[in-house]
């Protein structure tokens, strides 16, 4: 897992600010209620906390720097380190150019700047676009290079799924071998070498060395004003108590719909309980405690049995029911979030501090909801975060892997709580609880096998679930038509790596 700092969750908390606003979807039962009734509100306003109580939830708790390993003395003269970079990443990656003022991109800066004087390097960037569309041409471009034995490239990052195409090619090297990299530290995705390791093997990492990583989590947004004005439980509550459950938000959203324009049909006018793209309909499979890969005491991966699992077919009779009931509380086809009427939606995190910022509602965070309750909460990321590796072809391994360790070491010191405290001080945080949030949703993050290579499993890793729950499909026969081609290939992808 991923971990988040008692000293990063309190630096947050001290910056909270509330500053609701509202906006109206039409007469909600509880307003048409207040209006009829002339009735006070159904809760008591809280009284305003004490002196001691903020000085309790702000003040920053005692502890213990975690030490790298690597040398103090580690010195390599001056010599430039060259790294392929992505520009096309939405929000910034790197900045080795200059302090701005703007806190992340001088958090990077400084982070970045401490790593190149600590091990006495210089750093030549390179930009070569890595998205779902170009990807193709990055891995043509560092393959070309690697095959020739130009050694032209110290590390580089890159779109997640073509660093997977370039360890299935053997264009990269196991970070497990080299010294300097040290994967059992918290400045790197664990999760990463537990579930997407190939024979003990992992050519590519990912966690505080990356701000992407962070920005395409999948999280739940749910508007806090359609909370109170329909009085519903408020989600925070239902994580604590581990009943936050597909079902549950299901019944949550029962009503809800409500066609504003008066038109007779469901469109981007009217009022949703849950609205999201069917891109992200994936996040609900992870958070099922479904994976597509399992891997074995001797670091081997296999097809995992959840596949054709009654659970499988049960969540996509489960989604597609409340999907298609004709009710029309929840869709794959709706508004988007920032409309003020919708009450639910999945989307990445980076939606928060970009798309949301300036909405006139204020709203919340939750983890993506379970299958039961009591179950452990996994979401997934985007396809667009980013993972580093090194070619097999480089001069020198044991810098490039120091650089790495050292620009991740900065990321986790510097970056990440820069990243959090400006993510979360935007108005739509007005309470303790979004910071708590995502103290559960982060190290939930799953990099399940299968889905992370799903471009050498003609995509089937992906698509199949999501597919089907869009369509109004039948696992059942989803299997019937992908199964044989899905173990064909599986098992050309893990031949590939022996």
């Amino acid at each position: 897992m991923i971990p988040f700092t008692g000293r990063m969750t309190a630096l947050i908390l001290a910056g909270v600010l509330a500053l609701p606003l509202l906006v109206s979807c039409g007469k909600t039962p509880a307003e048409q209620e207040k209006e009829n009734a002339q009735a006070a509100p159904a809760d008591p306003v809280p009284s305003p906390a004490s002196d001691e109580d903020e000085k309790a939830e702000t003040e920053l708790p005692e502890e213990t720097e975690v030490k790298d390993n690597l040398p103090d003395d580690l010195d390599f003269g001056g010599e430039t380190v060259t790294l392929v970079w992505n520009p096309r990443t939405l929000m910034r990656e790197i900045n080795y150019e200059s302090l701005s003022g703007e806190v992340v991109d001088d958090a990077l800066f400084n982070a970045q700047a401490a790593a190149c004087e600590r091990l006495n390097v210089a750093v030549s960037l390179v930009p070569i676009e890595s998205t779902s569309d170009t990807q193709g041409n990055f891995v043509k471009q560092i393959t070309k290079s690697v095959m020739a034995e130009d050694a032209a490239y110290d590390f580089i990052y890159g779109y997640s799924q073509a660093l997977a195409t370039l360890a299935v090619d053997g264009i990269l090297t196991d970070l497990t071998s080299l010294d300097y990299i040290d994967l059992g530290q918290p400045w790197w995705a664990h999760n990463l070498l537990d579930q997407a390791r190939v024979n003990n093997k992992l050519y590519f990492a990912t966690g505080d060395i990356s701000p992407a990583l962070l920005y395409n989590i999948e999280v739940t947004y749910f508007n806090k004003d359609m909370i109170g004005d329909f009085g519903l439980e408020m989600p925070y509550d239902l994580v604590d108590r581990r009943v936050w459950t597909i079902d549950k938000m299901a019944e949550m959203c029962r009503g809800i719909y409500a066609d504003l324009n008066g038109n007779g049909e469901a469109d981007y006018d009217d009022r949703y309980g849950f609205s999201q793209s069917a891109i992200f309909a994936d996040a609900f499979w992870f958070s099922s405690g479904l994976t597509y890969t399992v891997i074995d005491d001797e670091g081997v991966p296999h097809l995992s049995d959840d596949i054709k699992s009654q659970r499988a077919a049960d969540l996509v009779e489960k989604i597609t029911g409340y999907i298609f009931d004709g009710s029309h509380d929840m869709t794959f086809s709706g508004p988007p979030f920032q409309t003020g009427c919708v009450l639910f939606h999945s989307n990445e995190l980076l939606n928060a501090p970009w798309l949301y910022r300036d909405v006139p509602f204020d709203f919340g965070i939750v983890p993506i909801a379970t299958y039961e309750e009591g179950a452990e909460f996994i979401t997934c990321a985007s396809f667009t975060y980013q993972l580093y590796g090194i070619p097999i072809d480089v001069k020198d391994p044991d810098m490039s892997a120091a650089v790495m360790e050292a620009l991740a070491v900065e990321g986790y010191k510097t970056v990440t709580p820069a990243l959090f405290e400006t993510a979360l001080k935007f108005k739509y945080t007005t309470d303790v609880d979004s910071v708590r949030m995502l103290d559960i949703i982060r190290p939930s993050l799953n990099f399940d096998l299968g889905r992370l290579y799903n471009t050498k499993l003609n995509n089937l890793t992906f698509t199949m679930f999501r597919n089907t729950v869009n369509d109004n499909g039948n696992w059942s026969s989803t299997l019937v038509r992908n199964m044989k081609v899905l173990e064909k290939q599986f098992d050309k992808l893990i031949a590939s790596f022996d």
